[in-house]
């Protein structure tokens, strides 16, 4: 079973879950079934990119699966090649 939050999970779902709980996403894209693995391989934007930045402004790591290499825990600091070529290289 998936992560119901994880990188499948649509903004809309997202949204769902973050409200109620007062919480809120710092860039929202105005398509509210793009997925939060969409967001980051597009690197979304919001209404207003030149204020608020853009999705992957707000990523912090992702878990990353490689064919060869299997699942690892992606940063700025510690893989930049990677994070920048996953978050908006498609």
């Amino acid at each position: 079973m998936s992560d119901p939050l994880g990188a499948s999970a649509t903004l809309e779902r997202v949204l769902e879950w973050a409200l109620p709980r007062k919480l809120r996403l710092a860039v929202v894209p105005g398509y509210p079934r793009i997925t939060i693995g969409g967001c980051i391989a597009a690197d979304a934007h919001g209404k207003n990119p030149v204020r608020d930045g853009t999705f992957c402004d707000a990523v912090v790591s992702f878990r990353l699966f490689h064919p060869s290499r299997g699942y690892r825990e992606v940063t700025r600091e510690s893989d930049p090649d990677a994070f920048d070529a996953t978050c908006g290289g498609f």
